[in-house]
């Protein structure tokens, strides 16, 4: 696990490494849900079947224990911060960021 810091509290990186590894792709969760949610599950086992490693990143408000999403503007924030973060600790094989940005 990689500890990540935003403005809005620590975040957490999740890393499930492939076996041999061609890439990596980093997914976050939805509001109210967190990084063992189903989706994120069958992802990451697709992925892996690929050799893709996987980085689930847990958003700060599920971090400080919080059950309710932070307001849409601070989980962009974040989540536009700890990429830069990630792929800091990745090996330079490219890192994939889907999702919004802005």
């Amino acid at each position: 696990m990689i500890e990540l810091e935003t403005p809005h509290g620590p975040a957490r990186a999740h890393v499930n490494e492939a076996e041999a590894p061609v890439a990596t792709l980093v997914l976050g969760h939805g509001a109210g849900g967190g990084v063992g949610a189903p989706d994120l599950k069958a992802a990451t086992e697709a992925a892996l079947a690929v050799n893709v490693t996987t980085i689930l990143v847990e958003q700060p408000y599920r971090v400080a224990g919080r059950k309710s999403a932070a307001p849409a503007a601070d989980e962009r924030e974040s989540a536009q911060l700890v990429g830069p973060q990630v792929r800091d600790h990745r090996e330079p094989r490219g890192v994939e960021l889907p999702g919004r940005r802005g």
